[in-house]
């Protein structure tokens, strides 16, 4: 895999950022996603594979290039799950050291926040879903699905 130059990303992300976050809007699945990606910008499905690197290791190839996706082009999305594990601290849900940045830069802490948000909901009985600090759409349905007080709808 060639080294991805982090500046290239620049004019993309301004040329197709609304187009990424509309296809997020769209899908009802991260395959979902991903097929709409493919067909409607494949300039960045093609990139999907430089972005994803180390993460989701033990998820299947279309959802870690779904993900990656999400994760670069969707600033609005992250910032909606940052808030969301801010607000599960304060209702106490969970506990943080210190509240998220709310930057749309999904970094560790962001991704240990929401692991934690994950657990809770696998000790308040949901199934099917992975300990692994990553948000996509089954994380945005297990937000929806855990009725945080003061949380917002996703940005449209």
């Amino acid at each position: 895999m060639a080294t991805l130059n982090i500046f290239a990303l620049i004019p993309l992300y301004l040329k197709y950022q609304s187009k990424v976050q509309d296809a997020w809007t769209l899908a009802t699945s991260n395959k979902d996603f991903l097929d709409i990606i493919e067909r409607e910008i494949p300039v960045i499905a093609d990139l999907a594979g430089s972005l994803v690197g180390d993460i989701a290791p033990q998820s299947e190839p279309a959802v870690r290039k779904a993900i990656a996706i999400v994760l670069t082009f969707n600033h609005e999305f992250v910032k909606w799950g940052q808030r969301a594990v801010n607000l599960a601290a304060t209702a106490e849900l969970i506990t943080l050291d210190a509240p998220l940045v709310i930057d749309g830069f999904w970094g560790p802490k962001s991704a240990a926040g929401f692991k934690k948000l994950q657990e809770y909901a696998i000790a308040n009985g949901a199934t099917g879903i992975l300990t692994d600090g990553l948000i996509a759409k089954v994380g945005q349905a297990l937000i929806e699905s855990l009725h945080i007080p003061g949380l917002e709808p996703v940005p449209e």
